[in-house]
């Protein structure tokens, strides 16, 4: 019979990997633009997230690797304050905390559960969904986009819409075809490694939405 505590130790990175995924995706982009107390919440849940996966046995990559990735931030602030620049916008720095925090997460003995699949699926279908919907010029979508994921300068989502470019929740085409072709070439290898057809058909609509980004 598995051990109750060392199955609890595997299912929580799972879990955690899971809730990254789903909030690093669907997380409305437009709370970044000022800090509020909504963006400071995100950002601590965010980090508290990565600690839970970092500070687990062999949750994190080796000693160089850490000390060069933390340092991010702190030569950051050294460039910038040698720079000669007269503004500052400190809370970027938690943005880079949090990516350095990321870096340093080993994820190579994080098995996914099964039932992952299916939030990987719901995440392919709501992304091809919303695509198809800003190409085909659907206003109510256009405007919960502009609404929530605004993101940069007032007029980078609008005009990306306005332009019928599946941005989805990334902003501007660059970002969106770049993560759409990771949706891609993942589901393309689950269908070379499994045969499935639902995969088969993931890679199909992924690259149909790709090419609306690249023109």
């Amino acid at each position: 019979m598995p051990d109750p505590v060392q199955l609890k130790k595997t299912r929580l990175p799972a879990l955690v990997i899971c809730l990254l995924f789903v909030f690093g995706l669907y997380f409305p982009t437009a709370v970044a633009e000022s800090l509020s107390l909504l963006l400071l919440l995100a950002y601590l849940i965010y980090a508290v997230l990565l600690f839970l996966l970092i500070f687990r046995k062999r949750g994190r990559l080796g000693t160089p690797a850490c000390m060069v990735l933390l340092s991010i931030t702190p030569l950051l602030l050294l460039f910038t304050f040698t720079s000669g620049l007269a503004t500052y916008r400190f809370g970027a720095l938690i943005v880079y905390g949090l990516l350095s925090l990321l870096l340093v997460v080993n994820v190579r003995d994080i098995v996914l559960p099964h039932w992952f699949g299916r939030v990987w699926i719901a995440a392919n279908i709501i992304n091809i969904v919303i695509g198809f919907a800003i190409v085909a010029g659907i206003q109510p979508v256009d405007d919960f986009i502009i609404a929530g994921y605004s993101t940069a300068y007032d007029e980078l989502v609008s005009s990306m819409l306005a332009a019928h470019k599946p941005v989805l929740t990334f902003g501007s085409h660059s970002t969106a075809a770049f993560f759409l072709y990771l949706f891609f070439w993942i589901n393309l290898q689950g269908h070379k490694l499994t045969g499935r057809k639902w995969a088969f058909n993931l890679v199909q609509l992924d690259g149909a939405d790709c090419p609306a980004n690249w023109k």
